[in-house]
């Protein structure tokens, strides 16, 4: 049977269930009777009474101890008026295939309550829960299995900060006319539904604050919220209000078969969000429908409601990834957004506007109104009026931005002023009685990527490296010398990848300056999912072996940034005001070959940790945490960082003994253990990972020793490698200079060492400069020049390169120029990449002259 799961902050309901609910045992003691309570001896004696129904005449006041109610099939609590008081304790019950029915009472400071419910039936009748919820260091839940969960005229008060409860359940949840209201923070949402089914109506949400999804966090493929209001709402993440993930459900049970599913559209009617905040994505409401299948488009439907004095960093009212998003007859008025979208922000979506308007809504940078990317966008009978940008550019729009779309604009009004509407690489765009005032449109723009310009951190170099050249130690650990960065543990959201990039990247630091920097996962993982628009066509939340290094080479991602990581947000945007550190080399170590041993051991002493890739799984002796798989079969699942080694580490420590002793050490940012043990033998580290369609299967040593202060990094590959091709080994790039520089280096990949190479730098036709040399490792390397060659404004300059093959970048999001990049086999035969969607691995930086 499938468990899906349910949580519910306000379960702390479940200590209403606790006492009355269930049908099954409660925990709950004794206490000295007096004064407005009575004691729970008294409450036990009528509970033995052999009724399925129980009228309260009393207040009761609760602590460790157990009330039966197992003879019950059905059970009725009415609490007249009455309050139940709980107290700090350690309560617990189960319930199983009962029905309960809770009216009319008040559960009161019920902390630390547990219960699980199976294939049961729960109603909660005008019941009040009054700081219902889980302290800081304890936890209230309820477990529940196809079962069913109602709350009628029910409130929610909490005045207290403290983390929330959970409700885990495939079933079915209701609030119907209920209030929540508060003056505390929560850690998290105060309604949580995980794979089931959930309906919101006629219900309040006021004066609330939490870590992310204030009100709502829904991950099924059922959800109905109508008829509620959701006022002065905030979060310290994404979702100021509602967050909902698209998570359909299989109805033959197989969760491996996405395309076997029942799903009903996603609803927001008649609804009304005031002045509900967050910081990163969707002020009000964030929305993901990607299913990971194209075959499977789910929708969200959003009526009659209205979006006013909202504000996030993207979309202020909203923020929508992937599927269908329907929107009438909607009204967003004063939202503002801190970077992009100021009333909507859409990625990788199919977005219908119909009799709706947008007025007054602003955005920083961009988007005004809407910040529409990758999809087809449709205006119907609506209006967009006094919509602005407060930073303007060249490419800001007051209304609309929009990037890989197909634009249609029908009976409807533009009054924004100045640049309204802008469009880049927009397929089609359709307009008809459009009324544009003095608006200006700009469409089918072109706006490539070819440099990237930033300032990177000086670095302090030490002689901390080239310290493998004679015999292997036994064992060896980047712990002992303080070369491993403090552990931080990943979201839910498969983003392991950009923690394994991020503690690689701290160790090298920490070795090779003595500094420990704190590198964002966030800015790694998002600026290199698919919402991006130079991002991996592939990826909307995991990655790749190579993610994590194209995103480091590209001089967007690295940046240092104390910030909280948002594991349920996915956008963020190249913010060049935040320091960075120029990544220039990184070394390869690909798997499963009989030097990979070797190699990672040398990478490790040289230049610190090496990102690695394993399998995931339950093979583990949670005694030692050492993990062993006898296979070879298996798809590695997880990254992880390698800090060091035992080669005499013990058989006995592993579930099932390999053939062999010895073992990895490796930092993880998953679960408790910030370390653990991996067999040498172990079948799934490092094997071929097949899900980037071109196979990768390597461990990435990142390598800080060029000092050069580069400031342009020229560049078609800002997605980062996906292969090598064997067809061809000359390839080239060519670019215009945006300022008077001297070209200093030029950067590609090597698939082996001992490699030599060549290049020539011709200048506006011209050569300049001529250079060979021979590899050093597999991997990245800038090699400086031994002559700068200098450019000016507007010059044309080319490389030409000479490799054992050529290393390319597919399945990118990035748009490639014609006539830019080449590749050739012989010098003579030229192929231009662009037309086949893929483009060169040939970097080209300058410095200041």
């Amino acid at each position: 049977m499938m468990r899906s799961k349910l949580s519910i902050i306000l379960i702390a309901i479940c200590i209403l269930l606790m006492f009355t609910t269930a049908i099954s045992g409660f925990s709950l003691s004794d206490i000295l009777a007096g004064g407005e309570y009575h004691s729970f001896d008294e409450l036990k004696d009528l509970v033995s009474n052999d009724t399925n129904e129980l009228n309260l005449d009393f207040n009761y006041k609760y602590d460790n101890g157990t009330i039966d109610l197992n003879e019950y099939e059905s059970f009725t609590l009415n609490g007249n008026g009455h309050t139940i008081k709980g107290i700090t304790g350690n309560e617990s019950f189960s319930i199983d295939e009962k029905n309960v029915t809770v009216n009319n009472v008040t559960f009161k400071d019920c902390r630390h309550v547990g219960f699980d419910l199976i294939a049961s039936n729960i109603t909660f009748n005008n019941v009040n829960f009054e700081d219902c919820t889980a302290l800081n260091n304890g936890s209230t839940y309820l477990t529940s299995y196809e079962s069913n969960v109602t709350f009628k005229n029910c409130t929610f008060q909490s005045k207290e900060d403290c983390s929330s409860e959970f409700f885990e359940s495939d079933g079915c949840a209701i609030f119907n006319n209920c209030s929540f209201s508060g003056e505390s923070s929560l850690d998290y949402p105060h309604i949580v539904v995980d794979r089931g089914e959930l309906l919101v109506a006629n219900s309040t949400f006021e004066n609330l604050t939490s870590k992310s999804a204030t009100a709502i966090n829904y991950k099924g493929c059922n959800l109905t919220i109508s008829n509620s209001s959701f006022t002065n709402l905030n979060s310290d993440l994404s979702a100021g209000a509602v967050m909902a993930k698209f998570f359909p459900r299989n109805e033959d049970g197989d969760e491996s078969n996405i395309l076997n599913y029942s799903a009903d559209d996603f609803v927001i009617d008649n609804c009304n969000f005031t002045k509900v905040l967050s910081t990163q994505d969707g002020g009000a409401v964030y929305v993901d429908l990607d299913s990971d299948c194209k075959s499977v488009v789910q929708k969200l439907v959003l009526t009659n409601s209205r979006f006013t004095d909202c504000s996030s960093r993207f979309g202020g009212a909203v923020a929508n990834l992937g599927g269908v998003f329907n929107i009438k007859n909607t009204t967003f008025e004063n939202n503002s957004a801190g970077f992009e979208g100021g009333a909507i922000y859409t990625s990788w979506s199919n977005v219908n506007l119909e009799d709706s308007n947008l007025i007054n809504n602003t955005a920083s940078s961009n988007a005004g109104g809407i910040y529409f990317d990758n999809g087809k966008l449709t205006i119907k009978n609506s209006t967009l009026e006094d919509n602005n940008v407060s930073k303007q550019s060249s490419k800001s729009a007051n209304a609309i931005y929009a990037n890989d779309a197909v634009l249609t604009f029908r009976d409807s009004k533009f009054n924004n002023t100045g640049l309204s509407v802008y469009s880049s690489f927009s397929n089609s765009t359709k307009m008809h009685n459009v009324e544009q005032n003095s608006d200006v449109f700009s469409l089918n723009n072109n706006d490539y990527i070819t440099s990237v310009e930033n300032d990177g951190l000086n670095l302090n170099l030490l002689n901390n490296t080239n310290k493998s050249n004679g015999t292997l130690p036994d064992k060896y650990d980047l712990r002992d010398h303080g070369w491993v960065s403090p552990v931080r543990i990943q979201g839910d959201n498969d983003d392991c990848w950009a923690f394994a990039t991020a503690n690689s990247i701290e160790s090298s630091l920490l070795k090779a300056t003595g500094q420990n920097y704190n590198i964002s996962e966030n800015y790694i993982q998002k600026l290199q999912l698919k919402y991006y628009n130079v991002g991996d066509a592939r990826i909307n939340h995991t990655g790749f072996a190579y993610s994590g290094l194209g995103n480091a080479l590209s001089w967007y991602g690295t940046i240092l940034k104390n910030a909280p990581y948002d594991d349920r947000g996915f956008v963020t945007d190249v913010d060049f005001s935040e320091e960075r550190i120029h990544v220039q080399d990184a070394m390869i170590i690909f798997g499963q070959r009989n030097d990979t041993q070797d190699l990672i051991k040398r990478a490790i002493l040289d230049h610190g940790a090496v990102s690695t890739q394993i399998e995931f799984g339950s093979e583990v002796n949670p005694k030692y945490n050492a993990h062993y798989i006898n296979t070879t079969d298996s798809q590695p699942n997880h990254f992880v960082s390698v800090i060091g080694w035992d080669d005499n580490y013990p058989v006995d420590n592993f579930i099932e003994q390999p053939p062999g002793p010895g073992a990895w050490i490796y930092k993880d940012s998953m679960g408790d253990n910030s370390t653990a043990y991996m067999s040498y033998y172990d079948g799934t580290f490092l094997a071929m990972d097949k899900n980037p369609i071109v196979g990768q299967n390597a461990g990435i040593c990142y390598i800080f020793e060029n000092d050069n202060d580069y400031n342009i990094n020229y560049q078609t590959d800002l997605t980062g490698l996906t292969g090598f091709d064997e067809n061809y080994t000359m390839y080239s790039n060519e670019f215009v200079s945006k300022g008077n520089d001297s070209i200093a280096a030029v950067g590609t990949y090597f698939n082996e060492s001992g490699i030599d190479y060549s290049f020539d730098v011709y200048v506006n036709g011209k050569l300049a400069h001529s250079q060979n040399g021979t590899s050093d490792f597999a991997g990245f390397r800038t090699i400086i020049m031994d002559k700068y060659v200098p450019v000016k404004t507007g010059d044309n300059f080319k490389v030409i390169f000479k490799n054992n093959n050529v290393p390319y970048q597919e399945y990118s999001r990035q748009h490639y120029m014609a006539n830019m990049s080449f590749a050739s086999s012989n010098g003579n035969d030229w192929v231009d990449f662009a037309p086949a969607n893929k483009t060169v691995c040939l970097k080209v930086y300058t410095r200041d002259n």
